[in-house]
């Protein structure tokens, strides 16, 4: 999936957002919207391991864990939504369940959270 194709579908989506701001109610529906508006741009997927495909749009895709050692640990797992690359390497399946793939955009997308908190994973 393109940059273009991705931000054709972030601008329809945040247009609909402008137009009818009422539309959603919960989060949820906000990433079912962007969810849609990404796949409507390309339904193409990407080979895994022993025949196995994917789509390029994850929902709720396993997040990176941080250092247990580190000041600054995010527990924040899973991301709401991703696009994954098309550059992957041999993966097998249990690198797919654990989120182990090449990720070219990951978005959160909430109704209530600051800034602070939907940085901090990143």
């Amino acid at each position: 999936m393109t940059e273009t194709q991705v931000n054709t579908a972030i601008k329809l989506f945040c247009d609909e957002f402008i137009t009818n701001p009422y539309i959603h109610r919960c989060e949820h529906s906000l990433h079912i919207s962007l969810y849609n508006y990404l796949i409507k741009e390309d339904l193409q997927s990407i080979s895994l391991c022993e025949n196995f495909k994917t789509s390029f749009v994850h929902k709720e895709f396993p997040g990176r864990k941080t250092n247990e050692k580190s000041e600054n640990k995010v527990d924040r797992t899973p991301i709401d939504i991703v696009v994954l690359s098309e550059h992957q390497k041999q993966v097998s399946i249990n690198d797919f369940l654990e989120g182990n793939l090449i990720i070219d955009f990951a978005f959160e997308v909430s109704l209530e959270y600051g800034i602070e908190y939907n940085t901090a994973i990143f």
